[in-house]
């Protein structure tokens, strides 16, 4: 049967970067808050193409950074389980 091994302590730390990333994400996000406006450029050729692009981009990154959030913790959390279940089976053998 075939089968992979995972370092806990790097599932762990991999989940952390995911969780940082997140938070970049969000704080890109923000950067975009006030940009375009219903007449920025002046022009509805213009400003609708715009705000369109720009509305989307905005939602994209809210997705992106609740589910980079959201799977960094379940990875974190998952490299802590790891970690507990190999120190809870070295303490068994130690008895």
């Amino acid at each position: 049967m075939g089968g992979f091994q995972v370092s806990p302590d790097a599932l762990a730390k991999v989940g952390e970067r995911l969780t940082d990333a997140s938070t970049k994400v969000t704080q890109v996000r923000k950067g975009l808050v006030g940009t375009g406006g219903d007449s920025s450029f002046g022009a509805n050729q213009i400003d609708h193409p715009i705000n369109n692009l720009i509305d989307r981009w905005q939602r994209a990154l809210d997705d992106m950074s609740m589910d980079t959030s959201t799977i960094g913790k379940m990875v974190s959390a998952a490299g802590k389980a790891y970690a507990q279940t190999d120190s809870n089976v070295a303490g068994a053998c130690d008895v």
